[in-house]
């Protein structure tokens, strides 16, 4: 499913502190920014190292209205092979070797209608985590929106997404790049006030 908040809590680490999903990245892959009712903002994508953009504006099965220009456009990957098409830069988790991020690929078939017409592997880091993915094959049909979600340990500071093609050229519709962080809870302050004041009286 494409991501609908910002932020998730997942978990806590004491009375006033807890653990959420932190957006590092919404992309508009191979497109321009744009804003979903929801009020996600996915940004153009001028982080691409190289590819293709193309467009192909029409309807997409499988998601709000709101979020179809997701699906509008692509980046082609029609570069020299292995060469990642995106390197993202991802904050350090102090006092750790790497960094855990939380991926959601988003692809819609906007050119063939015939499986097998487009094959490649998506790989991860220097990692295949998906080998021989056929767009249509998973979706069932043009413009119909598929969302691959993944998991990454990230030690060099740059998140690296690679398609590498098997027949014809990867394509990729859009990006959402997540991480772990910690916060304060809403009212934690005002409370450890409130318990502070209630014992020196």
């Amino acid at each position: 499913n494409l991501p609908t908040t910002t932020t998730t809590t997942t978990s806590t680490t004491g009375p006033n502190v807890e653990v959420y999903n932190q957006t590092l990245y919404r992309i508009n892959t191979g497109g321009t920014g744009f804003a979903s009712d929801g009020g996600q903002i996915y940004v153009t994508d001028v982080f691409a190292l190289g590819g293709t953009a193309i467009s192909e504006e029409g309807p997409i099965d499988g998601v709000p209205d709101a979020l179809a220009p997701l699906f509008y456009t692509a980046r082609l990957n029609d570069m020299p092979q292995p060469t990642p098409m995106y390197s993202l830069l991802v904050p350090q988790t102090a006092g750790s070797d790497y960094t855990t991020v939380y991926i959601s690929l988003y692809f819609a078939e906007l050119q063939f209608s015939t499986e097998g017409s487009r094959v490649f592997d998506i790989v991860i880091e220097d990692e295949v985590v998906l080998m021989d993915f056929d767009i249509l094959f998973f979706a069932g049909m043009p413009r119909r929106a598929v969302t691959v979600s993944l998991q990454a340990n990230v030690t060099d500071g740059f998140l690296d997404i690679e398609l590498l093609n098997r027949v014809g050229v990867g394509q990729l519709n859009g990006i959402y790049v997540s991480q772990e962080a910690v916060r304060e809870k809403p009212g934690s302050q005002q409370n450890a006030e409130d318990n502070s004041n209630s014992s020196s009286n």
